[in-house]
C-alpha cells in the first residue's frame, strides 16, 4: 500500500487539532506560559472548523495538480551543483558557530555591519537546501546534503530539524506499507518516540550553550514516565495552533480593532521582500501578529504563537474573501506552475510545506519559499554555471 506523504500529515494536523478541540472544551481553556486563558466552546469550534477547511483546501488542490503533471520530476540540481550548496551549507553553519548568529533562540545583533551575514540573510542556505534536495540528480550527494542539513538545523537548536529531514526524504522517496516491513516501521517509531526526549534536551541545552554530554547526562537522570510524558505532550503540542486561533475569534473585537488601526502587520506583510521595504522604508515597520497574540498574556518576553489561516479567518469575517485571494495567488499559482515544470516532487514539496508553514500562518517563510522556488529553479536549469 502506497502511503501518500500530503495526507499523512493533513491527516496528523487534523486528529491531533481535534484532540486539543475536545481537551479545550471540557477544560474551558488553555494554559499558556502560566496564565490561565478561558475559550468559550463555540470560539473552539469555529477555529477548529476554519483549521479543516484550510486543510482541505491545501490537500483539494494538492491532488487536483497530481492530475495536471505533465512531466515525471525534473531534477534540475547536476552533481557539482549539488556539491556547491553542500559547500554553501558548511560555510554558512560555520559562520553560524564562530558568530553566533542563526542559533535558535538567540538574541545575537552584529554591532556593525557584516557583509557576509547579509550574503546568507539574502541566499537563506537553509531554505537553498530544502528547495534543492529533492532535485540533485546524484543520489550520494543528495544523502550529504540532507544529513548535514539535519546536523546544522539540530546543532543551532532546531529541534523542528528531524522533521523537516524526514519530509524531505518523504519528498524524494515514496514510501509503500507492506506486511514484511512492518516491523521495521514500527521499530523505527518506538525509537524515534523514545529518542523525544534527549531531541528536546538537544533542543534547549543547545540554545543556552550546554555542552552535549552535559545535556544528554541530564536526560538520563530526569528520564522517568513523568518527564517521558510532559516531552511527549510538548511534541505533539507543536502540531496544533487551535489553542491559539481560538483565542484571537474568541477576543476578535480587541484584535479587529488593532487591525484596524495597523497596531500589527496584515498577512502580505511577509517575507524578504517586505523586510528589504522596511529596512528603506523604517516608519512602516509593525510587529507581527504572532507576537502581539502572544503579548496580550506575557508579562515579560514575548515570543511567536500561530494563530494559522484559521485565526486569520475568523479574525477577519467576510472581509476572508481578500484573504482567500492572497492565498490563491501565493499557492495556487505556483503549484500549478510548479506541476508544469518541476512534476510530482515539487507538488509534493510545495504541498507539504504549505502544510508546514501556510496552514500554521507563517506567510513570511512561505513566501520565501513561493519566490525562492522560482529564484534557484532559473539559477540551477536555466543558467548551468557548473554545467
Amino acid at each position: 500500500m502506497k502511503i501518500d506523504s500530503v495526507f499523512l500529515l493533513s491527516l496528523v494536523y487534523a486528529v491531533v487539532n481535534a484532540l486539543f478541540l475536545v481537551r479545550g472544551i471540557s477544560n474551558g481553556g488553555f494554559l499558556f506560559d502560566e496564565q490561565w486563558v478561558k475559550i468559550s466552546p463555540i470560539s473552539y469550534l469555529l477555529s477548529y472548523m476554519f483549521q479543516l477547511l484550510s486543510i482541505v483546501y491545501i490537500v483539494f488542490f494538492y491532488f487536483v495538480a497530481k492530475t495536471k503533471l505533465e512531466r515525471d520530476s525534473l531534477l534540475f540540481v547536476n552533481k557539482r551543483s549539488g556539491l556547491v550548496v553542500l559547500i554553501i551549507q558548511v560555510a554558512f553553519w560555520l559562520f553560524c558557530i564562530y558568530t553566533g548568529s542563526g542559533i535558535a533562540g538567540s538574541k545575537f545583533r552584529f554591532a556593525e555591519v557584516n557583509l557576509l551575514n547579509y550574503v546568507f540573510v539574502i541566499v537563506k542556505p537553509d531554505l537553498l537546501a530544502i528547495l534543492t534536495i529533492p532535485f540533485i540528480s546524484n543520489n550520494k550527494v543528495c544523502k550529504y546534503n540532507l544529513l548535514f542539513l539535519g546536523f546544522s538545523l539540530m546543532s543551532r537548536g532546531w529541534m523542528g530539524s528531524v522533521f523537516i529531514v524526514f519530509l524531505l526524504y518523504l519528498v524524494r522517496n515514496e514510501i509503500y506499507f507492506k506486511a514484511k516491513n512492518s516491523i521495521k516501521f514500527f521499530l523505527l517509531f518506538i525509537a524515534l518516540i523514545l529518542s523525544l526526549p534527549f531531541i528536546d534536551g538537544l533542543k534547549w541545552g543547545l540554545r543556552k550553550g550546554i555542552a552535549v554530554n552535559e545535556i544528554i547526562i541530564n536526560v538520563v537522570g530526569n528520564y522517568n514516565f513523568d518527564f517521558f510524558g510532559k516531552i511527549i505532550f510538548s511534541v505533539i503540542s507543536r502540531f496544533q495552533h487551535l489553542n491559539y486561533s481560538a483565542s484571537l475569534i474568541e477576543n476578535r473585537e480587541m484584535y479587529w480593532d488593532l487591525f484596524l488601526n495597523r497596531n500589527f502587520r496584515t498577512f502580505f506583510e511577509n517575507g524578504i521582500l517586505y523586510e528589504i521595504f522596511i529596512k528603506i522604508f523604517p516608519s512602516f515597520s509593525r510587529p507581527d501578529l504572532n507576537l502581539v497574540l502572544s503579548g496580550a498574556y506575557l508579562k515579560g518576553e514575548v515570543y511567536n504563537v500561530d494563530p494559522g489561516m484559521a485565526g486569520w479567518i475568523g479574525l477577519l469575517g467576510f472581509s476572508s474573501v481578500f484573504f482567500f485571494m492572497f492565498v490563491f495567488c501565493i499557492h495556487f499559482v505556483p503549484l500549478f506552475v510548479g506541476a508544469r515544470y518541476l512534476g510530482a516532487r515539487y507538488v509534493r514539496l510545495f504541498s507539504l510545506f504549505s502544510l508546514l508553514y501556510l496552514f500554521h500562518g507563517w506567510f513570511a517563510p512561505f513566501l520565501d519559499f513561493t519566490l525562492y522556488s522560482v529564484i534557484y529553479y532559473f539559477f540551477f536549469k536555466k543558467i548551468k554555471i557548473w554545467g
